[in-house]
């Protein structure tokens, strides 16, 4: 999503810091397609260069070397492609991915991009986690006397509860466009994932199943004590878009109460 034209610098210092974080996170599951793409340009362009090159003898040792300067030289001149087609070909290129290691992947495989998942969730709440707390604290400090029981250093953010409660002594509970997105349910299911990951090394226990009962993680629910989940990539697409854009109107609404 494009960044929010907020009005305080608190609040953009904020979005940038959190948009570098998600960025970080995204980038993760990025290299695997784009890896897929270049392997496929770089294979159409050695395939053109080995015929340019069989035409041209006489071949001599340095065929070889000949055949990758020429691949290069193929490649450049395609030159950067637009937004739209670097979107279709990545879409492309992920669906291509899974298909392969779907049909000839194997266990090690399957592990490595199941921990790149498990890396994007981790991330995403620490991006979230770290830009509720430096939202608070920001106001805090830069707007004394409109908070003035709010001190920096009584906050407290190492849990949901503990920060959806500092944002209850500085907002009142009518304010429901800041304590929503605190509340919401991507807030919830991020949060779970995460801590099932580093508490728990992605084994079901009793939190996880009345937590999935509570997210809306019904995929999960019903999973027995102490088996490993697996990631499923379109329930955390949907969360993790969910949990950006619960964080974009949270940094909204308190940038619009401080104007």
């Amino acid at each position: 999503p494009a960044q929010l034209l907020l009005k305080t610098g608190q609040c953009q210092l904020v979005q940038a810091a959190f948009f570098e974080n998600c960025r970080r996170a995204m980038n993760l599951v990025v290299i695997p397609a784009w890896s897929f793409i270049a392997h496929e340009q770089w294979a159409h362009a050695m395939s053109e260069a080995f015929f340019k090159t069989i035409s041209a003898p006489p071949l001599g040792h340095d065929a070889v070397e000949k055949l990758h300067e020429e691949a290069g030289v193929i490649l450049s001149a395609i030159g950067q492609v637009s937004d739209e087609v670097e979107k279709r070909m990545f879409t492309y290129a992920t669906r291509q991915f899974i298909t392969v290691v779907g049909s000839w992947g194997g266990e090690g495989i399957h592990e490595a991009l199941e921990g790149l998942l498990q890396g994007v969730v981790i991330q995403m709440w620490t991006a979230f986690e770290v830009m509720v707390g430096d939202l608070l604290t920001g106001i805090a400090t830069g707007f004394p006397s409109k908070f003035p029981g709010l001190a920096a250093r009584s906050l407290n953010f190492a849990s949901r509860e503990s920060f959806r409660n500092a944002y209850l002594r500085a907002f009142p509970p009518s304010l429901a466009a800041i304590h929503n997105p605190l509340n919401d349910l991507s807030v919830n299911a991020i949060c779970l994932l995460r801590n099932s990951f580093v508490h728990s090394g992605g084994l079901v226990d009793q939190i996880f199943k009345d937590g999935c009962q509570e997210c809306g993680l019904t995929k999960w629910a019903g999973m027995a004590i102490n088996t490993k989940f697996d990631l499923d990539g379109e329930i955390i697409e949907t969360h993790v878009e969910r949990l950006i854009s619960s964080s974009l109107s949270l940094l909204s609404s308190v940038d619009s109460q401080l104007i």
